[in-house]
């Protein structure tokens, strides 16, 4: 579905085949040689994201995150197409999460903004209602634990063991 947005019109293009097949060698072949760069790290996972199958997107995006989380200088390069990533796959939720990201540090980012805008697009076109992630530190507050009491059988008359008087 192409879009009216410049800068997000490269989340709805995918990668042909043989343009991620000089990506996927590149990476394997630095995998071979003891030591990937950053770089092909980087390239591989951007041409998975912009690849056509969710397996492969999904590929993607976990190579991104690995990236993010080893090189501060990547961050918002790897922030933006982590959020495309999901995008692609129809994660609504974590691609405003990761584009919202992006936007707190670079408000005036039109790559994002538009990005943003296709996601909201989404949202309405699906008919979704998405709500943020929730986040690993927020704990639970209206959990009331109880312990299971035993519970009360109904009362039985005991079995006499000796026949009753007579």
């Amino acid at each position: 579905m192409p879009t009216d947005l410049p800068y997000a019109a490269e989340a709805e293009t995918s990668l042909s085949p043989d343009e991620l097949e000089v990506l996927r060698r590149q990476y394997y072949k630095e995998i071979e040689q003891g030591h990937v760069s950053v770089q092909s790290k980087f390239n591989y996972g951007w041409g998975l994201i912009k690849s056509g199958g969710n397996e492969l997107q999904t590929e993607g995006i976990k190579l991104l995150q690995e990236i993010y989380s080893a090189s501060p200088d990547h961050r918002r390069e790897c922030t933006y197409y982590i959020a495309v990533g999901y995008y692609k796959l129809g994660n609504y939720a974590y691609a405003r999460k990761f584009n919202n990201l992006l936007l707190s540090v670079e408000p005036d980012n039109m790559q994002a903004k538009s990005l943003g805008e296709l996601i909201e697009g989404a949202v309405k076109r699906d008919g979704l209602i998405v709500s943020t992630p929730p986040s690993r530190e927020r704990k639970l507050t209206s959990f009331r634990y109880r312990p299971h009491h035993r519970r009360r059988r109904p009362h039985r008359p005991r079995p006499r063991l000796c026949p009753a008087p007579q």
